[in-house]
C-alpha cells in the first residue's frame, strides 16, 4: 500500500508505505492464519504506530475493512518489521513491481491471453465491493524470504498444487 495523502487521527500519512504478509492453511474464512505487517522504515514513531493499527485494522468496526477480517482469521501474529519498501506502479501499462530487501521480489503484469499471448487486461467493478470498488486483476511473480514462505509464478494466489499439498500435510 503507499498512502498518496491521508492520515490516521491527526498523524499524517503522505507517502508511506506498508503491506501485509498473510499465510493460512486453506480458505482464509477457516482461519489459523500467520500475520506480520511491514512498515516503511521511513516512518516516525507515531506514524508507525498509527500504520500498524490500520495493518491489524484495530480501531475499526468488526467486519468493515478487510484489514479488520484479515486480523480476525490470524491465530499467529509475527512482530512487525521496520523496511525500506520500493514500489513502482505503471497503472498505464498495468505493471508493477515491489522490492522489500530481505524479504519480497515481486513483479505484476497484464495476464497473458491464452490464444495470442498478448497482453490481456481485466478490469473489474464491484460498486459496493466490500474488498474494492475498482480493480485490475494481474498474474504476479513473487518470493519471499523470512518466516512467511509464499511463491508465486504467474498467478494471483498460491499455486493450487502447493495448497493442496499443505493440507495433506496437516492430516
Amino acid at each position: 500500500m503507499q498512502v498518496d495523502k491521508g492520515h490516521f487521527g491527526k498523524v499524517k500519512l503522505d507517502g508511506l508505505r506498508w503491506g501485509i504478509f498473510g499465510m493460512w492453511p486453506g480458505p482464509i474464512h477457516l482461519g489459523n492464519g500467520t500475520f506480520q505487517a511491514v512498515i516503511d522504515e521511513r516512518a516516525d514513531t507515531e506514524q508507525r504506530a498509527a500504520l500498524d493499527a490500520i495493518a491489524h485494522g484495530r480501531e475499526t468496526e468488526p467486519g468493515t475493512l478487510i484489514w479488520n477480517v484479515f486480523a480476525a482469521m490470524v491465530s499467529k501474529n509475527l512482530p512487525t518489521l521496520y523496511k525500506r519498501i520500493d514500489l513502482k506502479i505503471d497503472v498505464k501499462k498495468g505493471t508493477a513491481l515491489v522490492t522489500v530487501p530481505g524479504l519480497i521480489d515481486s513483479t505484476a503484469s497484464p495476464i497473458a491471453n491464452p490464444v495470442t499471448g498478448n497482453p490481456h487486461r481485466v478490469h473489474v467493478s464491484l460498486p459496493t465491493g466490500f474488498e474494492f470498488s475498482e480493480a485490475e486483476f494481474t498474474a504476479g511473480k513473487a518470493q519471499t524470504q523470512g518466516d512467511i514462505d509464499l511463491r508465486f509464478d504467474n498467478t494471483h494466489r498460491a499455486p493450487r498444487a502447493n495448497t493442496l499439498e499443505h493440507a495433506r500435510r496437516r492430516r
